[in-house]
């Protein structure tokens, strides 16, 4: 499947890394456009009177991966990948692995939980994905269950591999 994956901790953090990394040794054609720091809580913000800059990232991510650092908000990132970073629509968006809960009115202003809503918006199947709490650190679960996820959803689904590009 061609998966593209945001995030609102920013492009060095764990749980992006291993998310990407995982489904991308599942066998998934992975982009990774996330902020190039931390944003956490810009809810579904939109850059509007500066311009955004993504730079490629190299080195920290599976080497099948490719990886953009962007200037703007989660919802920014999926926007310009979608808009001018992919050659072909993805059959899926990933959000996360945020470190730390989404939960209640958390997702009101979660960066992760609207750069998935940006993929939503677009059409494209979505979710985000959060650890419970601050402390735990280990991302596998939440990579582990993705990766059996999109198996299943694409037994049940297909993919779009003779999807025409954007």
């Amino acid at each position: 499947m061609r998966l593209l994956i945001s995030n609102d901790d920013g492009v060095f953090a764990e749980g992006i890394q291993c998310l990407a990394n995982t489904l991308a040794i599942a066998g998934h054609q992975v982009t990774v456009v996330c902020p190039d720091r931390e944003r956490s809580a810009t809810g579904h913000g939109l850059t509007l009177h500066d311009p955004i800059r993504a730079e490629p990232v190299t080195g920290i991510f599976e080497e099948s991966i490719k990886v953009w650092a962007c200037s703007g908000t989660p919802a920014d990132c999926v926007k310009l990948a979608l808009g001018a970073l992919v050659n072909h629509k993805p059959d899926f968006v990933l959000a996360g692995i945020n470190h730390g809960p989404n939960l209640g009115t958390d997702v009101l202003c979660s960066g992760t939980v609207s750069a998935a809503m940006e993929g939503l918006l677009e059409k494209i199947p979505s979710m985000a994905l959060s650890l419970a709490d601050f402390t735990n650190r280990n991302f596998e679960i939440g990579a582990t269950f993705a990766r059996d996820f999109l198996e299943h959803y694409d037994k049940t689904h297909g993919t779009s591999e003779a999807r025409p590009p954007m």
